[in-house]
């Protein structure tokens, strides 16, 4: 499949900086590698901020887009190219 890289095209399934601690702590937990969810603290022992921190680096790593994943689903990936280069 292919996507226009529109923002309007791709909504990000992870939270932003103004989500509730709890929404980005869940998150967390459901999307850190094993290696680091084991390393995890109890949220009460975490700041917004460093959550948050946790949340941008693991989202550089990866995209996280709701599109992807119902595509995975089915065996199939999304390639994006930029609204300048559209057919």
């Amino acid at each position: 499949m292919t996507y226009l890289s529109a923002p309007y095209h791709s909504k990000a399934d992870v939270p932003k900086s103004t989500d509730r601690k709890q929404v980005m702590y869940d998150w967390l937990s459901d999307n850190l590698p094993l290696a680091e969810k084991l390393n995890l603290k109890p949220m009460l022992e975490y700041l917004k901020p460093q959550l948050w921190n946790m949340i941008k680096d693991i989202k550089k790593a990866d995209n996280y887009y709701v599109i992807d994943r119902l595509a995975a689903q089915y065996g199939h990936q999304i390639l994006r190219y930029s609204t300048a280069h559209h057919l």
